[in-house]
């Protein structure tokens, strides 16, 4: 006689309805996490070895950052390119297989060079690691795009970010533990493990997928009017100008960068002066990354949905320049390593847990092709050239532009960010008032969302 079924309201599957899962989404759902957490970790793991080389040549940190946005430049399409020539599931293994040779082989002349003849080695890890940064991740949320239809990815990819967000805990935990034992080799060696483990989860997901019939081909995307529409570099630089809307995001995303920028530079300084033992100063960036993680996950989990629904839109973007602006303000007037890791802390946080979900709302009120094309010029002229902007302001604002006696240090330099942090207040608001109209446009003409 065949074993009862147990009734659906049963406790073995009430995990199902409170997860927000169907039948069939379980193992995608968990794999998808694992292969995220195995991403970030991986990622967080080799952060803190590439923040403290900043630091220990912090004289070169404004060149490499030039070496980055020259880099980055043909990096994005040269990824567009590949994904139009191969299936993501071909794809991101073989990239992944060679950004782990490429570890192997970082690691391997970190031990083989003599000390005193490292630097153009950690600078090209330096360099290289914002690449991977960027191949893995948009490979990774391309192949979730793929896999999962619209109606799914509203259901579920808060679980896939919730597995990320426990990888930022665990690389970051991992490399401050492991550094000073096993020395960057060893992290190395380790971020090399997770790098591994989250191929071997793709391809199990994708097997998965296969089986259960769930993925969905480009055709597929296509027909369903789901497929991104294309757009360059050039093509988003005409978007942009005909928008003063899209104008006024470019501008709160450079005096982000200009904010961050003049932070992670303050920071570098600071370590280097507080800590000379390298292995030391790497457990620091770890630790920083570690609380900031831990924070973000925290404001994600209890605060994002509650504050945008709160105060909206407006309100929840000016929190970050309004912090930016009080710490700022605090680290000229105690320019102390205490202060700098409780403001970057809640900052990084407040960014990553408020402003993000907050900036990407911004998008909702315009079409998809202008979304997409606007995205590529911002993603990659915008992002990196501020970021290579404010870097050789900093340096400029260090050095007095050559004139000597105009030179600042550090406490002069982070009072200048405040009234630029008041600017970007202003301008953050005013980009929630123009969201909301627009938004109430659309409702009066009975769209619900933009479309092109």
């Amino acid at each position: 006689m065949s074993e009862a079924s147990p009734p659906p309201n049963s406790t073995s599957r009430g995990w199902r309805p409170s997860l927000n899962l169907r039948q069939g989404e379980g193992g995608l759902v968990l794999l998808g996490m694992l292969y995220h957490f195995c991403l970030l970790a991986c990622n967080y793991i080799l952060r803190p070895v590439r923040d403290e080389i900043g630091s220990a040549y912090r004289e070169g940190l404004a060149e490499a950052w030039t070496w980055v946005f020259f880099v980055m430049l043909p990096a994005a399409p040269l990824y567009a390119f590949l994904v139009s020539r191969w299936p993501r599931r071909v794809f991101i293994p073989l990239v992944n297989s060679f950004f782990l040779l490429c570890l192997i082989g970082f690691a391997w002349l970190l031990e083989w060079l003599p000390e005193d003849s490292r630097q153009p080695l950690e600078w090209t890890f330096y360099v290289w690691h914002a690449v991977f940064n960027m191949f893995i991740i948009t490979g990774f949320w391309g192949f979730m795009v793929d896999l999962f239809h619209h109606e799914q990815s509203k259901r579920l990819f808060g679980l896939l970010f919730m597995g990320g967000s426990l990888g930022g805990i665990a690389g970051p935990l991992l490399a401050g533990r492991l550094v000073e034992p096993f020395g960057r080799t060893g992290l190395m060696v380790v971020a090399m493990v997770f790098l591994v483990g989250a191929t071997c989860t793709m391809l199990a997901m994708d097997r998965t997928a296969l089986c259960s019939r769930r993925l969905h081909s480009y055709e597929d995307q296509k027909a369903q009017g789901r497929q991104a529409p294309g757009g360059g570099v050039w093509q988003g630089l005409a978007v942009v100008f005909r928008s003063p809307y899209l104008l006024g995001i470019c501008g709160y995303l450079f005096l982000h960068s200009l904010h961050s920028t003049f932070l992670y530079f303050t920071k570098a300084n600071i370590a280097r002066e507080a800590f000379v033992d390298r292995a030391a100063r790497t457990e620091f960036y770890a630790n920083v990354d570690l609380l900031t993680n831990a924070l973000t996950l925290l404001a994600q989990m209890f605060l994002t949905a509650k504050v945008l629904k709160k105060i909206g839109v407006g309100w929840t973007l000016v929190l970050l320049p309004l912090l930016s602006l009080i710490g700022f303000a605090a680290l000229g007037t105690w320019t102390t390593l205490a202060v700098l890791v409780s403001f970057e802390v809640l900052r990084r946080a407040t960014h990553y847990g408020l402003s993000k979900p907050a900036r990407e709302v911004l998008f909702t009120v315009v079409s998809r092709e202008q979304k997409y094309k606007a995205k590529a010029f911002i993603d990659t002229v915008v992002y990196r050239g501020s970021d290579v902007t404010s870097a050789r302001l900093f340096e400029g604002l260090q050095a007095g532009f050559g004139f000597a006696p105009l030179a600042l240090g550090l406490q002069g330099i982070a009072y200048c960010a405040v009234p630029l942090a008041a600017l970007w207040a202003l301008l953050a608001a005013n980009l929630g008032k123009q969201q909301v109209r627009r938004q109430e446009r659309l409702a009066e003409s009975g769209i619900a969302k933009p479309q092109s």
